[in-house]
């Protein structure tokens, strides 16, 4: 599951639901997702949430709540992700067994060492890469050996870059050994959600093919 060169995060600033958003990634074949919204999940019940969850599960895909702990039991996700400013991972692993993913957030390789230290992460993301219109309040700060130096540090766990990114940046995966991107805005256009999805699955299965 944590082995995808693509990991798509849903976005509030379109007009799709955020169900509908992690209905359409899984019909195109979208292995792993994060449901991220800042708005306590804009315009989805959680009967709806749930419904298309377990519908993207059916259709192979994986699906990261961002945050938000307590509806990761409720929702049947496959998880959390947490950024360094959430909840602790080993609380997070304390509150959802040993069954359900943790994603953690470093933003350097001191923030890599505290979290590969306590041992419960299943994945991490390192970023931003590049300013991000998602995170606004953060200032790129790593060069491409600094990058380099992160994934080697946290390997063998899984590590996806993120911030900033576009179809055109899986060529960072081979120059620093990051086992993905992880993307939000590039996905779309506007308020089109996954008007861009074509190009991104044109590059991941380009990349995939000559790396794997």
């Amino acid at each position: 599951m944590l082995d995808q060169s693509l990991y798509c995060l849903t976005s509030d600033q379109v007009h799709d639901t955020h169900a509908k958003q992690i209905l359409n990634l899984s019909k195109v074949g979208i292995k792993l997702i994060q449901l991220r919204s800042k708005n306590s999940f804009r315009n989805s019940s959680p009967n709806e949430l749930s419904e298309s969850i377990q519908q993207a599960k059916s259709n192979g895909s994986s699906v990261i709540l961002n945050d938000s702990i307590d509806s990761v039991t409720q929702l049947n996700a496959d998880g959390v992700h947490l950024g360094k400013r959430d909840c602790d991972p080993l609380i997070a692993r304390e509150i959802l067994g040993d069954r359900k993913v943790i994603g953690s957030t470093v933003h350097s390789l001191e923030d890599a060492k505290v979290v590969k230290a306590k041992g419960v992460s299943n994945y991490i993301g390192i970023g931003p890469i590049r300013k991000s219109k998602t995170k606004k309040d953060l200032i790129p700060k790593l060069s491409l050996q600094k990058i380099k130096e992160i994934v080697s540090f946290l390997y063998p766990l899984p590590s996806f870059l993120i911030g900033g990114l576009t179809h055109n940046d899986f060529q960072l995966l081979k120059k620093t050994g990051a086992t993905g991107i992880c993307v939000c805005s590039s996905l779309s256009t506007k308020l089109e959600f996954g008007s861009n999805l074509k190009l991104f699955l044109e590059e991941k299965s380009k990349y995939d093919r000559t790396n794997n």
